[in-house]
């Protein structure tokens, strides 16, 4: 703003200065004045402008909330983990049509709305900010040993647990070792990706094999699923409308990730449309109730570009029986709408999804 110019030497004085910050208003003067330096030839000037200061609009943050369920036994309202959101100055946060620990939301696709109105009106608007949370519908509950809730979800004939597993003994009391796969004992571990305590919970914990092949991790009730039981959920979702345009792709992998995914993978525009980060074709997104979320990230070169990659891989109680100590999981990658077959050593570790008896 402060830019003004003259066809000879000398110095400019402006007044307010360099670096004032103004306050909203039209009409406001900035003043320069100039001293030549040869001031036989010319004289001292000065010349006035005014500028309109157009009012700031806050910043919310407000990140997108952990999808959620409805259990009609017992639904439960939103809590600060949905209702989260900050503002870079002082002000009132008000949710409209929401009362935090009374408001339930019923299934679907659920728009929530928050209004803030600033201290100093004179300089910030007032605005407005969206998200949208997806609620799926609940069977149930289930408890593990610990005490852990976990909601569930029907998927055709089959009952599945809709949350990763986070246990830490198994279920007849016997203490899992915390991060020592390599010694004989079953073990757990946590992903360290997300710090956010939003997803301390969703996460769960990721499981050695010996915790699963001990058939003793899951709830009473309740066990790891076969290869064939993964292969029974897949083959249901395609064949109800749960995937894209393309049912399979050229390797036979389904393409029900988006359908199976939570809504809080990192929103990309990625190769595959039908992906769950791809912002394209939302309402496929956790359509089945399955509610995977991203549990570990890293790099990759996706069409010459080095992008953050989230995925998640879960065991299933199978061995692969053309190598030993290997074992066959399933995997979901942001970037792709296929849920991938794959085999693990034994020395890795996974997530877990249980299934009921």
């Amino acid at each position: 703003e402060l830019n003004a110019m003259v066809h000879v030497a000398g110095t400019f004085t402006y007044t307010p200065d360099l670096g004032t910050l103004l306050f909203a208003g039209n009409d406001q003067e900035l003043k320069v004045e100039f001293v030549p330096e040869d001031t036989e030839k010319y004289q001292p000037v000065s010349k006035t402008v005014l500028i309109n200061v157009l009012k700031q609009d806050p910043v919310i943050t407000w990140e997108q909330p952990m999808d959620m369920f409805f259990y009609m036994g017992d639904p439960q309202p939103l809590t600060d983990k949905q209702l989260n959101a900050t503002v870079n100055i002082e002000g009132e946060l008000t949710y409209i049509g929401i009362v935090a620990g009374a408001t339930v939301l019923s299934p679907g696709k659920r728009e929530l709305q928050v209004e803030f109105v600033p201290v100093d009106t004179d300089n910030y608007n007032t605005v407005t900010k969206s998200v949208t949370v997806h609620v799926s519908e609940s069977a149930g509950y289930v408890t593990d040993v610990e005490g852990n809730k976990y909601h569930t979800v029907q998927i055709g004939e089959q009952v599945w647990m809709a949350e990763n597993l986070k246990v830490t003994k198994l279920n007849d009391g016997t203490e899992l070792v915390f991060n020592e796969f390599t010694k004989p004992t079953p073990s757990y571990d946590y992903t360290f990706y997300y710090d956010d305590e939003r997803y301390k919970d969703a996460v769960g914990a990721i499981y050695d094999w010996k915790a699963v092949e001990s058939e003793k991790l899951c709830p009473s009730g309740w066990h790891i699923p076969s290869d064939e039981e993964w292969k029974i959920l897949t083959e249901f979702l395609v064949k109800n409308g749960y995937c894209g345009a393309i049912e399979y792709n050229e390797e036979g992998l389904p393409n029900i990730n988006k359908a199976i995914s939570s809504s809080t993978w990192l929103q990309l525009e990625t190769m595959d449309e039908y992906a769950p980060a791809n912002t394209k074709f939302t309402e496929l997104i956790n359509k089945s109730g399955f509610t995977a979320v991203p549990v570990l990230a890293h790099t990759e070169i996706i069409d010459g570009d080095r992008i953050m990659v989230e995925n998640t891989e879960w065991w299933s109680s199978t061995p692969w029986a053309h190598k030993h100590s290997t074992n066959i999981t399933r995997e979901i990658y942001g970037w792709s709408g296929f849920l991938k077959e794959r085999v693990t050593d034994s020395i890795g570790k996974s997530s877990v999804r249980c299934i009921k008896d």
